[in-house]
């Protein structure tokens, strides 16, 4: 059964999650080149913790995300596997998965999945629970395996009322790097004004931009191999199409 996945999801690529008394990864997103790609999950959450790792297949529809959860009743269709798709991180730990891509190269489109990091604490037999322990909270990250070729760039964005809008019209995932830092900044002081994140085909991005933030943007617009790309100003109230 597909499940619409309504929320507007923002894709941004320093993602990485790594508090105190908190399960953590280390992205929220991973392109798997040559259909490879590795999380990092720690637990720094004082307890043990098993950790499962599920995927959903994701298919992009009038612009909508539609997602499919592996079963066993769809097992014949599944093309990404996690190893280990179970693990026990004890306090303190990280710990590494990887997943794979084992379906057929696609040379024009990409393929996206959705992976569910379910922690929970573990006790070895003969072990009590505390009652203090709380369920962690889990992670939703994504996995893109890009087309074997990068397809044209094609966009309509806009940037209005503190926010830019992305709408990705093109057949290949674009990365967007933004920069809102006065031209005088240098240095690690630009680690404030620069969002980098991930616009999937055929879907409408969203990025605030915090008001503080310079009104001129510097965008960066590139395909998985550097094939296509585009720099550019956008101001306020402007809209720029392609």
């Amino acid at each position: 059964m597909n499940v619409k996945l309504t929320k507007l999801m923002t894709f941004a690529l320093s993602a990485s999650i790594f508090n105190s008394h908190a399960i953590g990864i280390d992205s929220i997103i991973t392109v798997a080149e040559n259909g490879k790609g590795t999380f990092t999950v720690s637990n720094n959450d004082g307890y043990r913790q098993f950790i499962t790792v599920g995927i959903s297949d994701i298919n992009i529809v009038k612009g909508q995300l539609e997602s499919t959860p592996y079963t066993k009743e769809n097992i014949a269709d599944w093309t990404l596997e996690v190893r280990p798709a179970r693990l026990i991180v004890n306090d303190g730990q990280h710990k590494k998965f990887s997943v794979r891509y084992t379906g057929t190269p696609n040379k024009s489109h990409d393929k996206i999945y959705q992976l569910t990091v379910a922690p929970s604490p573990y006790y070895e037999e003969g072990e009590k629970p505390l009652q203090s322990v709380q369920l962690a909270v889990g992670f939703a990250p994504y996995v893109i395996v890009p087309a074997l070729e990068d397809q044209p760039i094609q966009y309509d964005i806009s940037y209005e009322k503190g926010r830019l809008k992305v709408h990705n019209k093109g057949d290949s995932y674009l990365h967007l790097t933004i920069d809102a830092c006065p031209d005088t900044l240098i240095g690690k002081e630009r680690n404030a004004c620069v969002k980098t994140s991930y616009a999937l085909s055929d879907r409408l991005l969203e990025v605030p931009i915090e008001p503080h933030l310079e009104e001129k943007l510097k965008l960066s617009l590139k395909t998985n191999n550097n094939k296509y790309k585009e720099q550019f100003t956008i101001l306020p109230s402007q809209n720029k199409i392609k």
